[in-house]
C-alpha cells in the first residue's frame, strides 16, 4: 500500500522497507511500481532494494529495463558531483544502472545503456554508473560513444571522462 501512496517520502520509505519483505513476486511487483514512479529517489530506493535482494534475475532485469528509459536522472548533492562528506542521494537512473550491472545483465541491458550515453540528461552519477558498467562489461559501441562525447565536451567536463578512458583496456 505504501508503494502506491501519493506522498513521495512514503514511497521512498516503502522502497527501503521492502528490503525486509523477502524476494517474492509480490514484492518485486511492488518494486516495479516504484521503479516507474516519477520520483527519482523512490526509483533509486526500489532499484537498490532489487540490487540488495535475491529476486528472480530475469524478472528483476525485465522490470529494470522497462523502467530505465523513463527513469529520472535527478540527483541531489553539491553540483550533482559526489562528495563523500556530504549526504548525497543518487538518482533512480543511476541506481537502476548499478542494479543491472550487479545482476550481470550485460547482454540484456547493453543496447538500452548505450542509448543513455548522450549529451542530454547525463548527470555525473549516471555517467559514473555507465562508465563503471562498461569497464566491467566492455563494449565497442559504448567506447565509441564515450569517445565521441569526449571529443566535443566542454573542457571543464573532460575530467569526468578520464577515469573511463584511462582504465578502458582496448588495444587502440
Amino acid at each position: 500500500r505504501a508503494a502506491k501512496s501519493q506522498h513521495d517520502l512514503v514511497k521512498i520509505c516503502a522502497g527501503r522497507a521492502l528490503r525486509c519483505a523477502g524476494s517474492s513476486d509480490e514484492v518485486l511487483t511492488a518494486l516495479g511500481g516504484l521503479l516507474r514512479d516519477p520520483n527519482s529517489f523512490a526509483q533509486a530506493e526500489a532499484a537498490k532494494t532489487i540490487l540488495l535482494g535475491k529476486f528472480n534475475r530475469e524478472k528483476a532485469i525485465s522490470l529494470l529495463l522497462k523502467a530505465l528509459r523513463a527513469s529520472a536522472g535527478y540527483e541531489d548533492g553539491p553540483d550533482g558531483i559526489m562528495d563523500p562528506i556530504l549526504n548525497t542521494r543518487v538518482s533512480g537512473r543511476e541506481m537502476m544502472i548499478r542494479a543491472l550491472t550487479q545482476l550481470q545483465a550485460q547482454k540484456e541491458a547493453h543496447d538500452e545503456l548505450v542509448k543513455l550515453i548522450k549529451d542530454e540528461g547525463l548527470t555525473g552519477g549516471v555517467f559514473r554508473a555507465l562508465s563503471d558498467h562498461f569497464l566491467k562489461c566492455p563494449s565497442e559501441k559504448a567506447r565509441a560513444k564515450f569517445i565521441e562525447l569526449y571529443k566535443r565536451c566542454p573542457e571543464d567536463a573532460r575530467e569526468h571522462f578520464h577515469g573511463y578512458l584511462l582504465k578502458e583496456k582496448s588495444p587502440e
